[in-house]
């Protein structure tokens, strides 16, 4: 990656941060006034558009954490944005974040008693969904990257992805075996943007078309080809019909060089053949 590429490919991310830093510090300063302005509430409450977005960071996270989340960010969003361009990964941010937050909201508003919350903001809805989706994306699409883990123990970056795939799927199973239909699908839709990306997270797209061009040519091989190969063959079949037809004699050498004494006589494989000839 090239310093222009680079410098190119950060807008989104570098907005991103910026959000991150700025809630962060809004959460520990002022939490209230957070809560007002930036937080999902029940009912939507003090509702204002842009909580659909900042919803994603209202946990509160302490400091060492936040700096774990922002290096996530920071690492994979620049690589995904270089490699995807700065639209099509801000789409695949919107769809991470904006379906999560506009159902919740929903759920929360028209469903009464739902189990979203047991206080005034919706904070059971676990905002790991973006962090989780930028594991995964980056991952698959950099399966031999090795990082490491803690900063010490050397791992490939697909088996963390590996690891929140499961993890996911247990957080998903777990609300559905708990009846809670509502959080379930709320989770699911966290990963909106994985399951719109999969041909290219998970080179689905590149293996189909690798498959689709192989069993064409399995199934319908080229036909000029398939023609020169039948007339060849029928060629090769009116010559071995047409051929001489010889006896053994043919094979056998002149009897004026045959000598029953001679020792290339004796181990010949023809020698039989050639001393019943001369006795006849």
């Amino acid at each position: 990656m090239n310093r222009h590429e680079r410098q190119q490919g950060l807008p989104v991310t570098s907005a991103l941060i910026f959000l991150m830093i700025l809630t962060f510090i809004l959460q520990k300063t002022n939490p209230q006034m957070f809560t007002k302005f930036f937080a999902l509430e029940k009912g939507l409450a003090n509702f204002y558009p842009w909580q659909f977005i900042t919803y994603i960071f209202m946990e509160n996270p302490s400091s060492f954490i936040f700096f774990f989340k922002a290096l996530i960010v920071f690492t994979f969003s620049a690589s995904l944005e270089n490699q995807w361009s700065s639209p099509k990964f801000l789409l695949f941010l919107a769809l991470t974040i904006l379906p999560k937050g506009i159902i919740a909201a929903a759920f929360a508003f028209f469903v009464s008693g739902s189990l979203l919350l047991s206080s005034e903001t919706i904070l059971n809805v676990n905002p790991n969904s973006l962090f989780l989706s930028l594991m995964i994306a980056y991952g698959f699409l950099h399966r031999d990257e090795v990082i490491y883990l803690f900063f010490i123990i050397p791992i490939k970056i697909w088996i963390l992805s590996v690891f929140s795939i499961i993890w996911v799927a247990i957080e998903i199973v777990i609300e559905l075996f708990s009846l809670h239909i509502i959080l379930a699908i709320i989770q699911l839709s966290g990963y909106l943007g994985i399951m719109i990306f999969s041909k290219q997270i998970f080179h689905l797209a590149r293996t189909n078309r690798k498959y689709r061009m192989f069993k064409k040519r399995m199934i319908k091989p080229d036909k000029t080809a398939l023609e020169e190969t039948q007339k060849v063959l029928e060629e090769i079949i009116e010559t071995t019909k047409n051929a001489p037809k010889t006896s053994y004699e043919s094979q056998l050498c002149d009897p004026i060089d045959f000598d029953e004494q001679d020792s290339y006589c004796i181990h010949c494989d023809n020698f039989k053949r050639c001393l019943e000839r001369t006795h006849s």
